[in-house]
């Protein structure tokens, strides 16, 4: 399903086993969607890292994705790509997708509220419950993510330039915030945020609950909980 414009309301679909992508969305408005799903997409294999999975929205603001279902997707089960502001995804359930289960990237003002997100796979470098990648205000909250392959969630700066900007400015992954999610038994990490002083900074966290079953350091970059703790004060 491909929606563009303003004003829309969608509810109660069910897309699956499509050969690229379940949904996409371009230039959106003021839109909602609730209770879709889109399952076992890309099955014709595209390079999912470009377009590929459940579903990408991309250039809107004002969407609300609430009750969606995203499963087995080759691909983000629930994508939101470049320049999408002031959106939600909220309780929702995104599983066994390839790469990451809710993927968020080059956006801001964004919500990531009350999923649930578990065994979802590595692929390429990611198998994330929650990947947020060059956001910035951006706030991630009550979400459980569980039995992931990779990281429960994974806020990721790489060195990318903003060629729609005079002077190719580096994109920014600051000033947003992990509060309240449970994180448990994911296979690398439970939590990893990437720190560059320029570009990444200023990310927040707090009352988070953490638990792995296998002795693992379960924030990146910290040897224990407890360090976390120590230096920055947070998650207490």
């Amino acid at each position: 399903i491909g929606l563009n414009g303003r004003d829309h309301v969608v509810k109660n679909n069910r897309v699956h086993h499509l050969g690229q992508m379940g949904w996409g969305g371009l230039l959106l408005s003021n839109v909602l969607l609730e209770g879709n799903e889109g399952s076992w997409c890309n099955i014709k294999n595209y390079p999912h890292l470009w377009e590929g999975g459940g579903l990408k929205f991309a250039v809107c603001d004002h969407v609300r994705i609430t009750k969606h279902t995203a499963f087995n997707n080759k691909g983000p089960g629930i994508w939101y790509d470049i320049e999408v502001y002031d959106s939600t995804i909220e309780d929702s359930v995104a599983a066994f997708n390839y790469h990451c289960g809710i993927m968020v990237e080059i956006s801001e003002r964004l919500k990531v509220i009350g999923n649930l997100l578990y065994r979802n796979r590595q692929d390429t470098w990611c198998g994330s419950g929650i990947l947020v990648q060059l956001c910035s205000h951006t706030e991630i909250a009550g979400n459980i993510c569980v039995n992931n392959e990779q990281f429960g969630i994974y806020m990721r700066w790489h060195p990318r330039g903003n060629a729609f900007k005079k002077g190719n400015p580096q994109y920014q992954m600051d000033y947003n915030s992990a509060h309240h999610n449970v994180m448990c038994n994911n296979g690398n990490l439970e939590y990893h945020v990437d720190y560059q002083p320029e570009y990444a900074c200023h990310n927040q966290s707090d009352n988070n609950i953490f638990y792995n079953k296998r002795d693992k350091h379960i924030l990146a970059g910290f040897h224990s909980l407890d360090d976390w703790q120590h230096q920055f004060g947070l998650d207490l």
